[in-house]
């Protein structure tokens, strides 16, 4: 049987949008990284592999890839396996989440490693539920850190004149304010 993911082509299409905005606002590509915690992991993860542009980075915590045959089937596209290929990818998984199996997220570092993404990141955390732990965060962080360097306070101040802030509820609805 196929397998079946309600919603995460609009859930795709949303991030694309709102990555979009943000370009269209000032931000650099350079400077965006599609995160997610489970669900919004495996959201990051289908929608970081199949951009035309390289992204900083995309974060998994207690994630996966779905639809794996079909990501892989958008790397005919040269412009999306150069992006692709070239965006880092980092996993952090808990060793005893019952929800994620950890195994279903090793199969996907697997996989995307398989399809020759160069930077692919792994950490695991002994004991830890599907939830984040506190190593969990702080090694995210660092992660993070070292593919968003810190701004000038001159380049901070002209990024935050153009890209507006957005809030998206649990319900999708985005929200734009100073």
């Amino acid at each position: 049987a196929a397998e079946k993911c309600d919603g995460i082509v609009d859930s795709m299409t949303l991030l694309e949008t709102l990555v979009s905005e943000a370009v269209d606002s000032g931000v650099p590509r350079s400077r965006v990284v599609l995160a997610g915690f489970s669900q919004g992991g495996a959201v990051a993860l289908y929608t970081g592999l199949q951009q035309k542009q390289q992204l900083a980075g995309i974060l998994v915590m207690s994630g996966y890839l779905p639809l794996q045959g079909e990501v892989a089937a958008k790397f005919v596209d040269k412009e999306v396996k150069e992006a692709a290929t070239k965006t880092p990818v980092y996993f952090a998984h808990g060793e005893a989440d019952p929800v994620v199996l950890l195994h279903w997220a090793e199969a996907s570092r697997a996989f995307v490693e398989g399809l020759g993404v160069e930077s692919v990141s792994w950490s695991t955390y002994p004991g830890v539920p599907h939830s984040v732990s506190p190593t969990e965060v702080a090694d995210a962080t660092k992660w993070l850190t070292e593919r968003l360097p810190a701004l000038s306070s001159a380049e901070f101040q002209a990024l935050r004149k153009t890209a507006p802030v957005r809030e998206v509820s649990p319900e999708g609805d985005v929200a734009v304010g100073e």
